[in-house]
């Protein structure tokens, strides 16, 4: 059967598979998302995608999500995971709030899904002011079994119609001349009161340094700019997510969080250097950058994030540690457009769960939530466990952070469930909503019922 209607075929079936699954409950209990793979059959057989079956790809595996809201018409939703350890892309839309789901492959994404790539991971979602959704993913070469022969890409791609048709996928790394290199993109920001405007901070790695790069659109993603980020910042960058003030001015986090030597001497290098975290921003769309704080000037984390809250306060949160060694996030802001920022505060929290995704912010009105993936045993303390993945560390209580009225956090935990030995993914989805915050996350068992995770979607109310 041709792809394309094997996929129009298994759409329609999730589609009214979507419908019977009911209304949303509105206390925040998580609903089923992902069914049956869409994919099962479609996947070419070929000696690049007999070798992911040695480590772990599979039919009925979700292991990534995102989640994005409808500026103007709330009710308009669509989520995105990794169907079958990156064999393709499903989007979910919803039109109703998520009562009713909308299932479609996004096409041109790899093998599977005809596209030229051995696998497609990290979907990120975004809406426009317009209405115009965006996905950007990462179509990934090699990896397995050895990281050193890996390339990936940075591609972009749109909808105007919710997440159910999708425009043709646009390479932005090749669009730039890059040659091939593992391309760490990030998540596409959008600018308030610009629709049809996109932007995507990716960094190139290569053997011993690396160039950020700033790529904007103006035409929903169809044609691109390139400009590499240059000054205040050094070479081999990763940058937490790039946000939009309403002013205008760009705002990013990074830090020089990359393995060191990754590529060199055959062998790839087992830490990551400690590294100053930094934020830098750009008032004039991305051509010039300039630093404006050092958060930490030693940080180990990989992970940073930003968000922007109604009235235009910018918050950074980071992972670190306080004076005993526990861990917290630390959290700052600035109410001037990222110019300035506030004295740090820590928000104490359990273990990391390894396996599991980065910790996710995000912005509904003026409250602030934080998606985070913690060891439901934390009494496992032994490294060596922690490494080979312990029983203790299968356990992952997904929890959130939220801030109430007078902006105070409070922690709550939306599910707690075993992962087993599977890889939960690198991401999880987070958005603002009225009223609240929605959520997508993989859950193991006990309930998965689609394979060893299946995909949830979740509604948070504010909390008073």
């Amino acid at each position: 059967m041709p792809f394309g209607a094997g996929v129009a075929r298994t759409t329609l079936l999730l589609a009214i598979a979507g419908m019977m699954l009911g209304a949303v409950p509105s206390t925040g209990a998580p609903q089923r998302l992902s069914g049956p793979s869409p994919l099962a059959g479609e996947c070419p057989v070929n000696d690049r995608t007999l070798v992911y079956g040695q480590f772990g790809a599979a039919e009925e595996l979700e292991d990534e999500s995102d989640v994005a809201v409808h500026p103007t018409d709330p009710a308009r939703l669509a989520a995105a995971w990794v169907q079958d350890s990156g064999s393709g892309i499903v989007v979910a839309s919803s039109r109703d709030s998520g009562q009713s789901w909308t299932r479609t492959v996004v096409e041109g994404l790899s093998l599977c899904t005809g596209g030229s790539s051995d696998r497609v991971i990290h979907p990120r979602l975004v809406f426009d002011d317009g209405g115009t959704l965006y996905l950007a993913a990462s179509p990934l070469d090699g990896f397995w079994p050895d990281p050193r022969s890996a390339s990936s890409h940075i591609a972009v791609t749109s909808s105007t119609d919710g997440g159910r048709t999708w425009a043709a996928v646009v390479l932005v790394d090749e669009d730039a001349g890059a040659a091939p290199a593992l391309n760490d993109f990030h998540p596409p920001t959008t600018e308030p009161g610009s629709p049809g405007v996109v932007s995507i901070m990716w960094a190139r790695e290569e053997a011993v340094a690396h160039q950020l790069v700033f790529s904007r659109s103006t035409d929903a993603g169809r044609t691109w700019t390139h400009r590499p980020v240059e000054g205040p910042v050094p070479g081999g960058l990763t940058a937490a997510k790039l946000v939009a003030h309403p002013d205008g001015t760009l705002i990013a986090v990074v830090n020089d969080a990359s393995v060191p030597g990754f590529f060199v001497g055959g062998t790839p290098a087992a830490s990551v250097a400690p590294t100053p975290l930094r934020v830098i921003r750009s008032t004039d769309l991305g051509e010039t950058w300039t630093q404006t704080a050092e958060l930490d000037p030693s940080s180990s984390t990989q992970w940073a994030a930003a968000a922007v809250t109604g009235g235009g306060t910018v918050h950074v949160l980071w992972r670190s540690r306080d004076d005993t060694g526990a861990e917290v996030f630390r959290h700052v802001r600035s109410t001037d457009a990222g110019a300035t920022w506030s004295e740090g505060t820590a928000l104490p929290r359990g273990r990391s769960a390894p396996n599991a995704p980065l910790p996710t912010l995000a912005a509904s009105g003026e409250r602030l939530a934080l998606l985070a993936f913690e060891a439901a045993d934390p009494a496992e303390t032994d490294p060596v466990a922690t490494i080979l993945g312990s029983d203790a560390d299968h356990r992952v209580d997904i929890r959130l952070a939220t801030t109430s009225a007078d902006g105070r956090w409070t922690w709550s935990s939306l599910a707690t469930t075993d992962r087993g030995a599977h890889y939960l993914g690198h991401f999880a989805g987070l958005a603002g909503a009225p009223g609240g915050f929605v959520s997508t996350f993989v859950l193991g068992s006990p309930q998965a019922v689609h394979g060893p995770v299946d995909l949830f979607f979740v509604r948070v109310p504010h909390r008073r």
